[in-house]
């Protein structure tokens, strides 16, 4: 279909007023500013396709949104998608995940939809940080152990927790015992807050295990 003399006649001229102010940028050698620039295209675009570039570029950004099928329950409930094919559950606020054969798909659990308790934040034991580990769950339980090297002194030695309790914490402490030491002198909890705890440790001998449990700060 071709256009009205009229519209032809708009566009020729805003492309001749766009020519002329090309001609003379680069007559007096003068660069162009991003603004400049744009302000050209859109005059083009508008003239030409009814729109300005920023309005072709919108609609093209919303195009490459991922929207998903979806409706209200009854409607997943009914759907056999193709293997790997998402859809939404508009009722119960889940995605449903499709394998090709089952109907309905696979629902996908909402945090708040899962029972129990799980592992939140962990550290795992290295000899870097003297075997120090801890697991924090999501009710806020944590528990931690860790070692106090054979070296670490005799008596009043201090570990801190690598987690804060809120509750002062239940410590239970284990001696690797050296057979070819004769003397095995016991270890005693002195201490215990909520961030640290303090030993007597009456030989050098033996490392210490120590296992700690309770509430997080």
């Amino acid at each position: 279909m071709s256009l009205p003399k009229s519209e032809l006649s708009e566009i020729l001229n805003a492309m001749g007023n766009v020519l002329t102010r090309l001609v003379d940028r680069v007559e007096n050698d003068h660069e162009f500013q991003p603004y400049e620039r744009r302000a050209i295209l859109n005059t083009m675009y508008e003239k030409m396709c009814g729109v300005q570039m920023q309005e072709i570029l919108d609609d093209a950004n919303k195009s490459h949104n991922l929207v998903p099928k979806r409706g209200d329950g009854a409607v997943n409930d009914a759907y056999t998608g193709v293997p790997g094919e998402i859809t939404v559950d508009m009722d119960a606020k889940t995605v449903r995940v499709h394998d090709g054969e089952t109907t309905g798909g696979v629902a996908m659990a909402r945090v708040t939809d899962v029972n129990g308790d799980w592992v939140v934040e962990s550290q795992l034991p290295t000899a870097e940080n003297n075997y120090t580990w801890y697991r924090k769950y999501k009710s806020g339980w944590i528990e931690m152990g860790g070692m106090i090297p054979k070296n670490a002194g005799t008596t009043s030695v201090i570990t801190n927790f690598p987690l804060s309790f809120s509750i002062t914490p239940n410590v239970i402490l284990t001696k690797v015992i050296d057979t070819a030491v004769t003397e095995q002198n016991s270890i005693v909890v002195r201490t215990v807050s909520l961030d640290k705890f303090t030993i007597n440790k009456l030989t050098t001998n033996n490392a210490v295990y120590w296992y700690a449990c309770g509430i997080s700060a």
